[in-house]
C-alpha cells in the first residue's frame, strides 16, 4: 500500500522553518553525496550548534551508548548525515544554519570532503591509465588515487553552490547533486557502446562508522517506517515538465567547452552581469584574492573549475546568452557541421529527458529520444497570435487553407509547408509577433534583423531553437568548384595573353590551387584512412581531417624515391601540389602489396564482439582490421584503378607544370590550351574522386521513403543538392555504423560498400574545433591497435 504523502505546510507551517530546513537537507544531500575522507572532521562546538528534534535527542542518546568515546561535535556531524528518520532529526529552527554551511564551506576549501569533477573526460583517462586491469567498483583508496590531481567537481542543491571555492550563493535554483558513481569505464566488447559507471567510496572511518550505528539507532528507537524528507523538502526537478528546461547546463558546460572557451565565458559574464555576479563572488580573505580585480585578471587566475562554479552562479538564462554572445563574435567558434552534445549524458529529471546541445546558431535543449520539433513550432505559433484580434489576423493569413476551425487550418499548414516558410510568413509577418516569437523561445539577446541576410539567419536560428536540424556544408568543396569555374572563365576571354589578362589569370589561378592542394590533400588523407585504418575498433566510424591527414603522412611518408629524395608528407596539412598527386598512385601500390597477404590483418577472436558467434541473426562485417580488406573484390578493383588514373591524368595534363608556370612571371606562360586541358583533368579527376566518396563529401539525411513491410530507402543530399539513395533499416546497427537518419554530417562512400552488401560505407564528420579535440579517440579501448609497417630512414620504400 502506498504510504501518504506528507503535507509539509502541516508539519512546519512557518515559511522560514521550511526555507531553514531546505537548507539544512541541501548540506546534507552535500556531505553524503561527496567523498568523505578520514580528514574530516567537525568544526568545534557544533554540538552546540546543531539542535536535535525530540527524535533526534531520542537517537543520539542510543548513539552515546553504542559509542561513548565519541564527542558531542561528532554525534552532531553524524546527524546531519542521517538528518531524518521518520520525523526530522534536526530542529531547523533552533540549528545555526549559519555555521554548519561555515562547516561545509571549511571542509571543501580543505579537502577532507572530496567531490569528483564528472564532466568530460578527465577522470576516463585516468581510470584508464591508473586501473588497466580493474573491473569492479573502487575502494576508498583507489578512490583518492583517481581523484588525485584532479579538478573539484561543482555541484549545486537549490541555490546553495559548492565546489573548489568552498560554498557559494547561485542566483538560479538547480538540482545537480554530487555523484555516488563516475562515468569512467567501457567494457573492453568493441560492439558494446554502454557506459559503465563505477562507485566510489567514501572512507571506512570513524564519521561513516558514527552513521551506520546511528541508523541502527534511529531503526531500534523508531518502529515506524523511514520516510523521505529529502525528497519532501527538495525539489529534485523544478521544470520537471518544461521542454525549454536548462536543468542539463552545469553538465553540457563541463562536458562541452573547453578550458579556454570556459575562461571566456565566465569573463564575459564578469564584464555584461558584473552587477549580479560580482556580490556573490567569494568573501573569504583567502579566496578574495583570486576575485578580485577586471574580468580578465580574475579570469586568468583562476582553475578551470574555479571559472566553472563562477560561472554558475549566474542564472542559467544568463549563461546561454553570454555563450551565444561569444559563438556570434566567433570567439567560441563552431564549424559549420559540428553540433556539440556530450557523449556521456546523466540521468535527467525531466519528462521528456531535454538535453542541451549547442551549434553555430546557440544553445538549444532538445529530447534525447523524442522528435517534438512540429508540436513546439504548433505551440510557438499559438503563443504569437493569442489575442482574439491577432486570432482573427492568422485566420486572414491561413484563409486559403481548407479547414472548419483555425486550429485545424493552422495544423494543416504547419504539416504541409516548409517549416522555414511558417516562421518567415507567420512569425516574421511583423515586430510585435517577432518579439512575443523571442519572449516564447526565451531568446532575450536576439535582435531585429536589418537585412535579408540576417532574416534569413534568424530564421535559421528560430528553427534550430525548435529543434529542426540546419544544414550547413563545409565551404572547401563548394569553393573549389567556383574557383575552377572563375579560373576558366578568365583564362577563355583570349587567345593570346596580354600583361593584363596574365595578371587576371593569375589572381583567379592562386585561389583555385590553393582549393585545390585543399581538396586532393583532403582526398589523399580520406582515402588512406578510408582503406588502412580499423573503423570498427578504432576510429568508431568517426573521420577527422587533421587525424586523417596524420594517418596518411605516416602511411605513405618515404615510400617512393625520386632525383630530388623520397617524397614526404607532412602531417600539418602543408603539402604542396606535386607529392599530392603523386600520391594516389603510391597509395594504390600500398593497398596492392598488403592484398598479397591478407591473413595478417585478420582480427583475432578476442576482439570479436560478444555476439558474434553466438547467433547468426546479425554477423560483423568487419572481418579485418584495416578496411581494404574488408571490401568486396570488385570494390578494391575499382577503388585502386580509380588511385591509379588519378595520378596519371593530372600527369598526363602537367597539372604540376601548368600551376608553377601560372604563379610566376615567367616567359613560358601557359596558353590557354594548357589552361584548359589541365583544368579539364582536373574536372575529371576531381568529379570522378568526388562521385566514389573518395573526395570525403558530407552528406544529410533528406528524407525517407517507407513501403508497408517496413522496408525504407533513406534520401541524403550533399552540397550540390545531389540526391543519393540508401537501405533502411541497416543490416549492421550492432557494428557502430553510424544511422543515416540521426541529422548529423555523415560522409559517404558509393565506391566502398559494407562487406558482403549493396550498404554504403559512411562516417560521421567531425571538423576541426576544441569541442573534437576535447572528445579526440574516445573512448578508449583495452584492445590492440592493428599494427602497421612504419618505415625507418633506412628502410622506406621497401617492405
Amino acid at each position: 500500500m502506498a504510504k501518504p504523502k506528507i503535507d509539509i505546510d502541516a508539519v512546519l507551517p512557518d515559511k522560514d522553518s521550511q526555507a531553514r530546513a531546505r537548507r539544512i537537507a541541501a548540506i546534507h544531500i552535500l556531505y553524503t553525496g561527496g567523498v568523505i575522507t578520514d580528514a574530516l572532521k567537525p568544526a568545534a562546538g557544533l554540538g552546540r550548534q546543531v539542535i536535535p528534534t525530540a527524535e533526534g535527542s531520542q537517537a543520539l542518546v542510543e548513539l552515546a551508548k553504542d559509542e561513548p568515546d565519541s564527542s558531542e561535535d561528532e554525534r552532531a556531524l553524524a546527524l546531519i548525515l542521517k538528518f531524518s528518520h521518520h520525523k526530522l532529526l534536526i530542529d531547523p529552527d533552533r540549528t545555526d544554519v549559519g555555521a554548519i554551511e561555515a562547516m561545509l564551506h571549511g571542509h571543501l576549501l580543505e579537502g577532507s570532503l572530496k567531490l569528483p569533477w564528472v564532466g568530460g573526460r578527465i577522470l576516463h583517462d585516468r581510470f584508464f591509465d591508473k586501473f588497466p586491469n580493474h573491473t569492479g567498483d573502487l575502494s576508498h583508496l583507489q578512490t583518492l588515487e583517481l581523484l588525485d590531481e584532479t579538478p573539484t567537481g561543482v555541484f549545486q542543491v537549490g541555490t546553495l553552490l559548492v565546489g573548489p571555492l568552498g560554498v557559494l550563493e547561485s542566483h538560479q535554483y538547480r538540482y545537480v547533486p554530487p555523484l555516488s558513481t563516475v562515468p569512467v569505464r567501457y567494457c573492453s566488447d568493441p560492439s558494446c557502446e554502454s557506459l559503465h559507471p563505477v562507485d566510489i567510496a567514501d572512507a571506512e572511518g570513524k564519521v561513516i562508522g558514527l552513521l551506520d550505528l546511528l541508523e541502527l539507532a534511529s531503526n531500534y528507537v523508531f518502529k515506524e517506517d523511514e520516510r523521505n524528507w529529502v525528497h519532501l523538502l527538495v525539489d529534485y526537478s523544478p521544470d520537471y515538465y518544461d521542454d525549454f528546461s536548462l536543468e542539463d547546463l552545469p553538465w553540457f558546460l563541463s562536458s562541452s567547452f573547453s578550458e579556454a572557451e570556459l575562461r571566456q565565458i565566465l569573463k564575459e559574464l564578469l564584464t555584461t552581469k558584473a552587477g549580479l555576479l560580482r556580490p556573490r563572488l567569494p568573501k573569504d580573505k583567502q579566496l578574495r584574492r583570486a576575485v578580485d580585480g577586471t574580468a580578465e585578471q580574475i579570469v586568468g587566475r583562476l582553475k578551470i573549475d574555479e571559472v566553472l562554479q563562477l560561472i554558475m552562479i549566474a542564472s542559467s538564462v544568463d549563461v546561454v546568452e553570454s555563450i551565444e554572445a561569444l559563438i556570434e563574435r566567433r570567439v567560441i567558434f563552431i564549424p559549420e557541421t559540428e553540433v556539440r552534445m556530450p557523449p556521456i549524458q546523466r540521468s535527467l529529471g525531466n519528462w521528456l529527458d531535454v538535453a542541451c546541445e549547442c551549434s553555430q546558431f546557440g544553445v538549444r535543449v532538445s529530447p534525447l529520444f523524442q522528435q517534438i520539433e512540429m508540436a513546439r513550432l504548433r505551440r510557438l505559433v499559438g503563443d504569437v497570435f493569442c489575442d482574439p484580434r491577432d486570432v482573427e489576423e492568422l485566420g486572414w493569413k491561413l484563409r486559403h487553407v481548407d479547414g472548419e476551425s483555425i486550429r485545424s487550418r493552422l495544423d494543416a499548414y504547419v504539416h504541409a509547408t516548409e517549416p522555414r516558410q511558417v516562421v518567415s510568413n507567420l512569425l516574421l509577418s511583423g515586430p510585435v509577433y517577432l518579439r512575443r516569437t523571442f519572449d516564447a523561445l526565451r531568446l532575450s539577446a536576439f535582435k531585429m534583423p536589418q537585412d535579408r541576410k540576417e532574416e534569413d539567419r534568424l530564421v535559421d536560428k528560430i528553427l534550430w531553437k525548435l529543434g529542426f536540424d540546419i544544414r550547413i556544408f563545409p565551404s572547401y568543396q563548394r569553393l573549389f568548384w567556383e574557383r575552377l569555374d572563375r579560373l576558366l572563365e578568365v583564362a577563355r576571354k583570349g587567345s593570346g595573353y596580354e600583361e593584363r589578362d596574365k595578371e587576371n589569370i593569375r589572381s583567379a589561378a592562386v585561389n583555385f590551387f590553393v582549393s585545390l592542394e585543399e581538396a586532393l590533400d583532403y582526398s589523399l588523407s580520406f582515402s588512406s584512412w578510408l582503406l588502412l585504418q580499423d573503423h570498427y575498433a578504432v576510429s568508431r566510424f568517426q573521420c577527422n581531417f587533421d587525424e586523417a591527414r596524420e594517418f596518411m603522412a605516416r602511411r605513405l611518408s618515404g615510400r617512393r624515391k625520386t632525383a630530388d629524395g623520397a617524397i614526404e608528407f607532412e602531417s600539418s596539412g602543408k603539402n604542396t601540389l606535386y607529392p599530392l598527386i603523386q600520391g594516389f598512385s603510391i597509395l594504390a601500390e600500398l593497398c596492392a602489396e598488403l592484398l598479397a597477404s591478407p591473413e595478417q590483418w585478420l582480427r583475432p577472436a578476442k576482439e570479436m564482439p560478444s555476439y558474434h558467434d553466438k547467433q547468426k541473426l546479425f554477423q560483423l562485417p568487419f572481418r579485418y582490421k584495416i578496411e581494404l580488406m574488408n571490401l568486396s573484390e570488385a570494390d578494391r578493383d575499382a577503388i585502386i584503378r580509380e588511385l591509379h588514373e588519378t595520378t596519371q591524368k593530372l600527369d598526363a595534363a602537367n597539372v604540376s607544370s601548368v600551376r608553377n608556370r601560372l604563379e610566376h612571371k615567367r616567359v613560358d606562360f601557359p596558353d590557354r590550351v594548357e589552361i584548359e586541358n589541365a583544368c579539364g583533368a582536373i574536372s575529371e579527376v576531381m568529379g570522378k574522386l568526388e562521385a566514389s566518396g573518395l573526395m570525403p563529401t558530407v552528406f544529410f539525411f533528406s528524407g525517407l521513403r517507407l513501403d508497408p513491410y517496413g522496408r525504407g530507402t533513406v534520401l541524403l543530399q550533399d552540397h550540390r543538392g545531389r540526391k543519393l539513395e540508401a537501405f533502411h533499416p541497416s543490416a549492421f546497427q550492432f557494428s557502430g555504423i553510424p544511422s543515416l537518419m540521426d541529422g548529423g554530417a555523415l560522409i559517404v562512400v558509393p565506391r566502398a560498400h559494407i562487406s558482403g552488401s549493396a550498404e554504403y560505407l559512411r562516417f560521421r564528420f567531425k571538423e576541426k574545433s576544441d569541442f573534437a579535440s576535447i572528445w579526440q579517440d574516445y573512448p578508449r579501448r583495452r584492445f590492440s591497435v592493428p599494427l602497421f609497417i612504419e618505415h625507418s630512414p633506412a628502410t622506406k620504400g621497401g617492405q
